[in-house]
């Protein structure tokens, strides 16, 4: 930990005159050291969290400046890209990890001598050591080297000088592959954390206390999603899924709109399941209605939403009568959405859906 720290000191000091005149202000790269273990969220994964390890994390930021009015909605958030590296403790069975990280800071308290924020993040992540039935038996956490990452964390800032600042966090990281392919428990790290950033940023040079006007209004939208997913055994055939979503939104605010609509599944794999039960099945016992309830968080043109639902139909109750999604959404071209999104039944990934929408 201390050769770390001094090498990045030394790095620091050698591109601060640099950096005065080549950087653009507005960014700032920072190289923070995490401490955690793997949270066993279920009995069989208590293998895994009984050694504590470091996690290695180099971001690059850019910092707002408000130029933007969502910029000034959520008071200058950071926007960060991050790369963080771990071997889990030198376990075998999980091997290491590597992943790419986009995510975005939020300050939530801004006192002289202490700023706190919260990041969210989202991206991918490369796993060397998946599921094997003859050489890895023993994971029974993640099935596919490819997977998706999500980061929460909390941090506080302090401003040590002109361009340099410290991050003290705790952070939460998720790895699953969203049952693309089984086994899929997933890996959840808890770590706390220090940083150290060097700052190629000047203050902010736009004011950000007072908002222009909204006008609150309506709006609905139709979303078609498509997918796959596995299921028991692991190495097997992949089944295919299908949504159609119909909701109404009201939008209250540039940074967020609430909403309720309907949503319709298709899930091969249901049919499936019903055959091995020697059970008879038709299309309409493998289709599944549900009914909503939507909060969606906006940045400009990019959106989170949270989504939680009930079935109304569904012959298939193995996952109970409880469904969540939570994604992310992109709007271009005046009302189109592209749309990825992730659906669970309580903590139990079922599979991620691609898709496109409209807006009227």
């Amino acid at each position: 930990m201390r050769n770390f720290l001094v090498v990045v000191v030394s790095f620091l000091n050698l591109i601060e005159g640099w950096a005065k005149t080549e950087m653009q202000a507005g960014y700032q790269l920072s190289f923070r050291y995490h401490y955690g273990f793997v949270i066993a969220h279920t009995p069989s994964l208590q293998q895994f969290s009984r050694a504590h390890f470091p996690v290695y994390e180099i971001t690059f930021s850019k910092l707002t400046n408000g130029s933007k009015t969502w910029q000034r909605d959520y008071h200058l958030p950071e926007l960060n890209l991050s790369f963080l590296s771990t071997n889990f403790g030198n376990n075998k069975t999980l091997g290491n990890s590597y992943a790419l990280l986009p995510s975005i800071s939020f300050p939530y308290l801004r006192k002289k001598w202490i700023h706190a924020n919260f990041r969210f993040g989202a991206g991918l992540a490369y796993l060397t050591s998946p599921f094997d039935r003859l050489s890895n038996y023993k994971n029974n956490a993640i099935g596919s080297k490819l997977n998706s990452a999500i980061s929460v964390q909390l941090e506080t800032k302090h401003q040590l000088t002109p361009s340099t600042r410290l991050y003290i966090g705790l952070a939460l990281n998720h790895f699953s592959n969203g049952a693309t392919k089984i086994p899929n428990l997933g890996v959840n790290l808890a770590t706390a954390n220090i940083a150290l950033a060097y700052s190629f940023a000047r203050k902010p040079t736009i004011v950000f206390d007072s908002l222009a006007a909204f006008k609150k209004h309506n709006e609905f939208f139709v979303l078609l999603c498509g997918g796959f997913k596995e299921i028991a055994p692991a190495g097997g055939n992949k089944y295919g899924i299908a949504s159609a979503s119909f909701n109404f939104s009201r939008v209250h605010s540039r940074r967020g709109k609430w909403g309720s609509g309907i949503d319709l599944f298709y899930d091969a794999a249901i049919k499936e399941q019903f055959k091995r039960d020697q059970r008879p099945v038709s299309t309409f016992d493998v289709a599944q209605i549900g009914l909503n309830v939507c909060w969606e968080v906006i940045f400009g043109k990019v959106s989170f939403p949270l989504q939680a639902g009930v079935y109304l139909h569904s012959k298939y109750k193995s996952n109970g009568s409880v469904y969540n999604r939570y994604g992310i959404r992109y709007h271009f071209y005046k009302r189109m959405i592209a749309n990825v999104s992730l659906k669970t039944h309580y903590a139990k990934a079922d599979y991620f859906e691609w898709g496109l929408g409209y807006t009227f």
